[in-house]
């Protein structure tokens, strides 16, 4: 999907999860203004996509930031996320990061404290990654697609026609 920099959680783990033939489990990482969503998936033998854990967290990482354009620390303490048995992470972080003036302390507190390294997307890659989720999690193939995606710090309206978005 083109992120780029993901956490490799443990070598070894990886290397006897191959010998056992364990299926690929992978992370993400959505750390929104108001919520951290959280979404591991496995391939079956198959190659299909299966949902492990899929959930929403309401940390309120964007708490004061209207009023004071800066991240509190109580919020960066109540946003963290548990690993579950998975190869890689890959975590992103929109527009709360985006627009916050201490988004590299932010960044470098949740890097200390999980090791994991938060890639801040624009809102363009943000609506991209929606609509190629949809398109995912609807099992759509061909076709047009709008989608509206409302956050608590941005919304985007996403069109596009088979896996291309056109706006």
């Amino acid at each position: 999907l083109g992120l780029g920099d993901y956490a490799n959680t443990s070598y070894p783990r990886g290397l006897a999860a191959l010998v056992n033939d364990v299926p690929e489990r992978y992370a993400v990482i959505d750390a929104g203004t108001n919520s951290i969503k959280f979404h591991v998936g496995e391939r079956d033998r198959d190659g299909r996509w299966q949902t492990v854990v899929d959930r929403a967290e309401l940390t309120r990482l964007g708490e004061g930031l209207a009023d004071h354009g800066t991240i509190l620390d109580a919020a960066i303490e109540r946003t963290e996320a548990k690993r579950h048995g998975v190869r890689a992470i890959a975590a992103v972080g929109t527009a709360g990061l985006r627009r916050a003036a201490n988004a590299n302390d932010v960044l470098e507190a949740i890097h200390k404290r999980t090791g994991l390294r938060v890639e801040v997307i624009s809102g363009e890659e943000e609506g991209r990654l929606a609509y190629l989720a949809a398109k995912a999690g609807l099992g759509l193939r061909t076709g047009s697609l709008v989608v509206f995606d409302t956050g608590g710090g941005s919304s985007q309206f996403t069109f596009g026609h088979d896996a291309i978005v056109d706006e």
